[in-house]
């Protein structure tokens, strides 16, 4: 069994956890994903490293958009069989909801300070003008 559990603990670096649903534009776990989460010895463990691929390190756009898309993973597994990963779904289920809230404050100060900032270099450009 360790060496079995040893293969689906590898296989959470290399594997792209989840996957665009087929009837609607909602993520899903892939089907591989879904199988070492359930069959794993320790799925907390495997758990905790998928858990780390839905916050993005590079992204284009807003990056609480594409948390908050990715949170119905999360809440998909609120209803799996195994009490420990259901009890891993709530709670996990309520922190990256903070993030996402902590995350989309955090764009909205960026916005704000940086339309502060383009008014501020709109008006010295035009007292520059002025004063040529």
């Amino acid at each position: 069994m360790a060496i079995y559990s040893f293969h689906f603990h590898r296989c959470t670096s290399v594997i792209v956890p989840y996957q665009q649903g087929k009837s609607n534009n909602s993520l899903e776990w892939s089907p591989l994903a879904f199988q070492i989460i359930t069959n794993s010895y320790d799925a907390i463990v495997v758990l905790n490293k998928f858990r780390s691929t839905l916050t993005p390190t590079s992204w284009s756009g807003s990056r609480s958009e594409i948390m908050q898309n990715r949170l119905c993973l999360i809440s998909e597994l609120k209803n799996h069989k195994n009490s420990y990963i259901k009890d891993w779904a709530d709670n996990e289920e309520l922190v990256f909801e903070e993030e996402i809230r902590l995350q989309r404050e955090c764009e909205l100060n960026i916005i704000t300070f940086a339309k502060r900032a383009y008014g501020i270099i709109k008006r010295l450009n035009i007292y520059k003008a002025v004063n040529l």
